[in-house]
């Protein structure tokens, strides 16, 4: 297998991981309100309070899917191995986030079961771009130190998107009646 095809899969990859999360996570929200109220006080509000629709929350993954295949095409194409090699560490790191939630919550979380998996995937990537010939780990603080504050801020920007959305969706919904 080529570098180039292993670069290609991280945006399917990425994509089977927020199916999860896209159809299960409004279902997962109104099943465990309580248990996130009584175990989790201080976040409840926050995460409960202030819920996204399936729609809204799928518009911010929309947003993120196309960074990353920006990205992805960029990478091959300009041979940007590191850059592409760090960015799949901190999809990893994305992902123990999620089973570290798992663990605490202890419970099933919408993103773990895919997280587990695309981690294999992650793990195997990582591992295949370090091989002979390819990315040193030395070369690779600094770009997983930037993407991780790239990503983390677009994390915040897609979530604002999705709560505007949101409002406007609930706007959109009471105009037509």
């Amino acid at each position: 297998m080529s570098k180039e095809m292993v670069m290609w899969l991280l945006p399917l990859v990425f994509m089977f991981h927020d199916f999860e999360e896209i159809l299960m996570m409004s279902a997962w929200s109104a099943r465990n309100a309580d248990y996130i109220r009584q175990r989790f006080p201080g976040l409840a509000g926050r995460f409960l309070d202030h819920p996204h629709s399936t729609a809204a929350f799928s518009l911010a993954v929309a947003e993120e899917f196309v960074l990353f295949s920006v990205f992805t095409v960029c990478a091959v194409q300009f041979q940007w191995f590191t850059w592409w090699t760090a960015f799949a560490a901190v999809f990893l790191l994305h992902n123990f986030i999620h089973i570290g939630q798992w663990i605490l919550f202890r419970r099933y979380v919408p993103c773990v079961i895919t997280a587990v998996l695309t981690s294999l995937y992650c793990i195997g990537a990582i591992w295949f771009m370090l091989g002979p010939g390819g990315v040193l780990w030395s070369d690779l603080l600094v770009p997983i130190l930037v993407l991780t504050l790239a990503v983390g801020a677009n994390l915040g920007l897609a979530l604002r998107l999705a709560g505007r959305f949101e409002t406007w969706l609930k706007r959109y919904a009471q105009a037509a009646s």
